[in-house]
């Protein structure tokens, strides 16, 4: 018979199956029988383990996906052959020495019921996990402890013992019992309870298991929904274990603190045990839960209960006070969140409010901003259309200066200046005499000088004929004078009739122009060409009020 049994649990881990037999295979330490279960795998897991043909592979495949408790518990109880029971899982990997060592310990250790072995965690590609905030990364970094020590550890620490690095002797299962149906999250923590009351356990410091951690917690003690969920009820199954310690002694090695309840009248463990749990309450409200129902089924039994207040003076008084001092249910802490979550809730409806308030706000800045840009862009159109006509006009100062200072220059400027001061004293304003001579004035001086600057006057009788200002058959119908001297009625209007307040159509008028604009008479301009030169870019009317 060989010395050491195998279990080999396999379950779609096709990708790392390979490795975890050849790990087996390898060992230094030969005698063994190596029991591979497939437990109705989707991959091709079945077809690796057929391709092997070692004498030393004993194969079987569960037509339906079982878990992994009823066949290790078949292969213990029917299967196995060796006084020793290892486990190993599909997705793992044994140093080839770890079977060996593992067996030299216990050979001179008749007292350990089980031995484990350090820890190497790796990721799916084999390579050191390094995620240092996961609770697996040195969750097997452990000391050795007595199993008293261990027992406390379970309670309220839990597992920290690496299944497929343990091999244990099969007694221990014989003695301990197998593992318990139900449990489908710490099957193997129950295990190691149940094993510690009895024996001690070893952990090798040597690490002989690579631990295979998979980004999709998809192992058994992965942290998943369904994991989260079993984990407490679970728990609270393993803590019943406890109540199977023998002796008061033997309870306060596993939980010195409980050395208070030492009394020469009695011991109560169930009374102990659930003072403990409630009093250190551990990491989970299981540890209130289940010390509350110790103390509750002991109220249960006269005997016991009269028991308990005899040696400890507790009643049912007692438990009630105590009962409601134990939130077991988070009802207060629901009732404490549903209130926050409202609160939160208004916070959040008011905060919606405010940033809606505030959008608007927002669109409206953005609209006056976008209208003052626009304001902006008309102001620098408007800028630029100003500059422009600032320019013109510059040039057309500059022109005009130049024409005037050749006029002045002129003879005829001079001749008529001097004309000027003659009239104003051989006729007084107003008077008959003024009127004829400005007449020869106009009739003769005023065609020398135009004549003079010929080119200049054709322009301008241009610029008068194409204005739309100046009506000829209406200009001539309204001054009959003109059309029986044969002259032309724009040349007429140009040299004559603008200055004296002729208008050149229905449209402009003379006399109002020069009337209200006093520069344009002084500089005896024709009031339409300065109009049309100058006082249109000047935004002069055409109409003008005597008050402009």
């Amino acid at each position: 018979m060989p010395k050491i049994s195998i279990f080999m649990s396999s379950y779609n881990y096709a990708k790392y199956l390979r490795d975890a037999i050849d790990s087996v295979l390898n060992q230094t330490f030969t005698d063994f029988e190596l029991y591979i279960m497939d437990d109705a795998s989707t991959d091709n897991s079945w077809d690796i383990i057929q391709s092997y043909s070692d004498p030393r592979l004993i194969t079987h495949r569960n037509q339906h996906n079982q878990r992994s408790v009823q066949g290790i518990n078949h292969f213990i109880s029917d299967i196995a052959q060796g006084e020793l029971i290892a486990v190993h899982h599909s997705d793992n990997v044994w140093a080839p020495d770890k079977l060996e060592k593992q067996i030299q310990f216990l050979g001179s250790h008749p007292e350990v019921g089980a031995v484990f072995t350090s820890v190497s965690v790796i990721d799916e590609q084999g390579q050191p996990f390094e995620d240092q905030e996961h609770p697996y990364y040195q969750l097997f970094d452990q000391p050795n402890r007595t199993r008293h020590e261990w027992l406390r550890h379970f309670f309220y620490q839990g597992n920290a013992l690496c299944h497929p690095s343990v091999l244990i002797r099969k007694r221990c299962y014989e003695e301990c019992g197998l593992h318990r149906f139900g449990l489908g999250q710490l099957p193997d923590l129950d295990m190691w309870v149940r094993l510690c009351l009895k024996y001690d356990i070893h952990i090798l410091p040597e690490r002989l298991v690579s631990y295979r951690m998979l980004r999709d917690e998809n192992f058994t003690s992965g942290s998943r929904p369904d994991s989260r969920i079993r984990f407490h009820f679970d728990y609270l199954q393993v803590l019943e274990n406890y109540l199977k310690i023998a002796s008061f002694d033997e309870f306060v090695k596993v939980f010195p603190t409980a050395e208070k309840f030492a009394n020469p009248k009695g011991f109560d463990l169930g009374f102990v045990l659930g003072m403990t749990a409630l009093e250190e309450r551990g990491n989970s409200p299981v540890f209130e839960l289940f010390g509350l129902d110790l103390l509750f089924s002991i109220l249960q039994n006269p005997d016991r209960a009269e028991k308990v207040k005899r040696i400890y003076g507790f009643t049912h008084k007692d438990f009630v006070t105590l009962n409601a001092q134990h939130d077991v249910f988070s009802v207060e802490i629901k009732a404490n969140l549903n209130k926050n979550l409202a609160e939160t809730r208004r916070t959040a409806q008011q905060m919606k409010s405010e940033n809606q308030h505030l959008q608007r706000k927002s669109a409206e800045k953005e609209r006056t901003i976008r209208n003052q840009q626009e304001q902006l862009e008309v102001r620098s159109r408007l800028l630029d259309q100003l500059r422009i006509n600032i320019q013109n006009m510059s040039h057309e100062n500059q022109s005009l200066s130049g024409e005037i200072t050749q006029i002045k220059a002129s003879r005829t400027w001079k001749l008529g200046t001097a004309m000027d001061r003659i009239l104003k004293k051989l006729a007084p304003t107003g008077s008959w005499r003024e009127k004829i001579l400005k007449g020869i004035y106009r009739s003769i001086i005023t065609p020398i000088f135009f004549n003079k600057h010929a080119d200049n006057t054709g322009d301008n009788l241009d610029l008068i004929q194409s204005s739309g200002y100046f009506d000829e058959e209406w200009y001539l119908a309204h001054y009959p004078d003109v059309a029986s001297s044969g002259m032309k009625a724009s040349k007429h209007y140009l040299l004559n009739g603008g200055f004296e307040g002729r208008d050149p159509g229905p449209i402009f008028s003379s006399a109002a122009y020069l009337a209200a604009y006093q520069d344009v008479r002084k500089a005896s301009i024709n009031p339409l060409v300065h109009y049309l030169k100058f006082g249109k870019a000047e935004g002069r009317d055409i109409q003008p009020s005597n008050e402009a």
